[in-house]
């Protein structure tokens, strides 16, 4: 039987689209929406906050860096939604709720946001890019939701770089005067969700004046215990298997189980 060693830090670039996997780890990098299919060991993170995404107006995800929080969101919280979204939409014939997803925090982050919702939105409905119209973060959600009668479910991914890139930024058109609104405008049907570093938790303090009830939803991902752990190794083994079948079934090393 062909053994599975860990992942070589160098060979654990996403694969190609359409390119048959080599292997079903990641290595370094987080899983993506598209490597949903070998993700396995956070079931009940990618329940949970699928659920709080859909029930609050904010939801506060934090963990350790390296704790797996983009991979749980990407090819966890994202995946899940997006299904739902498709069979809401073969069920009525349009999608009415829209999964975004959204990590470039630099340069423009109000500008890059709304793209990002464009696109969705333009993917989604089948249409060219929006416009957006005048109005800011809230105003334009405001005009694009009631436009096309949509519900978003925005995740706000790697949060601590908004800091990096934007330590002292304020004042008129910027994100730390402009998200605080959408988060807080009842009549919008937006709802947040947004993940940071574990140490990074402390600058969030600058919007603790600016959104209500900041830290009142939050949700925090641990490190995988040693039967998760178990599963995360084991079953991409047997997806790969299953999706992929070679001459000999590909099986793990005790050590790396273990």
């Amino acid at each position: 039987m062909r053994q599975a060693t860990p992942p070589d830090p160098a060979l654990a670039a996403p694969p190609t689209p359409g390119r048959p996997r080599t292997t079903p780890y990641q290595g370094l990098q987080p899983y993506a929406e598209r490597d949903a299919p070998y993700f396995f060991g956070r079931d009940a993170e990618r329940t949970i906050l699928a659920a709080n995404l859909m029930a609050a107006k904010l939801t506060l995800v934090y963990g350790a860096s390296g704790v797996g929080k983009s991979s749980v969101l990407r090819a966890g919280v994202i995946h899940q939604l997006r299904e739902q979204e498709a069979q809401a939409g073969q069920a009525i014939g349009t999608p009415r709720l829209l999964a975004v997803y959204f990590n470039q925090w630099s340069g423009d982050p109000v500008a890059r946001l709304l793209d990002r919702v464009g696109q969705e939105i333009a993917r989604a409905l089948g249409l060219a890019l929006p416009p957006a119209p005048s109005g800011g973060l809230a105003g334009t959600l405001a005009a694009w939701t009631a436009r096309w009668h949509l519900e978003l479910l925005v995740v706000l991914d790697q949060f601590e770089e908004y800091f990096l890139y934007h330590r002292d930024e304020d004042g008129p058109g910027s994100f730390a005067t402009e998200f605080p609104p959408a988060v807080d405008r009842a009549d919008l049907p937006v709802s947040f969700l947004v993940a940071i570093r574990e140490d990074a938790l402390a600058l969030l303090d600058r919007f603790k004046g600016r959104i209500p009830n900041l830290f009142e939803n939050y949700v925090r991902i641990r490190h995988l215990t040693a039967s998760r752990a178990e599963a995360a190794v084991l079953q991409p083994l047997a997806r790969l298997n299953q999706l992929a079948p070679g001459p000999e079934p590909w099986t793990a090393e005790p050590e790396l189980v273990h």
